[in-house]
């Protein structure tokens, strides 16, 4: 199916300069769809598209990347919280 305005965009680029990222960013901008970016060090162009940049502040990529599955994890604990509550477990 199509992304609508009910969805929520997630892209992930260490650089914050991934074409495709950018691309996709843009296409969400363009179709209102809301959108999230785990990025790094300054966020790149990504940062300026997307509705909302979580930056890790690593310098290596390694280190980026794992604190995006530190955020990854987050987000999803947040999300099942907020769908489920306490009865998920």
């Amino acid at each position: 199916g199509k992304a609508t305005n009910d969805d929520v965009f997630l892209g992930i680029t260490t650089s914050g300069n991934s074409r495709n990222i950018i691309k996709a960013l843009e296409a969400c901008k363009e179709l209102g769809i809301p959108s999230i970016v785990f990025t790094g060090h300054s966020g790149g162009q990504a940062r300026e598209y997307a509705d909302y940049c979580i930056l890790a502040s690593g310098q290596t990529t390694a280190v980026i990347q794992e604190l995006h599955i530190v955020f990854a994890h987050t987000l999803c604990e947040c999300v099942e919280l907020e769908l489920f509550g306490e009865q998920r477990k």
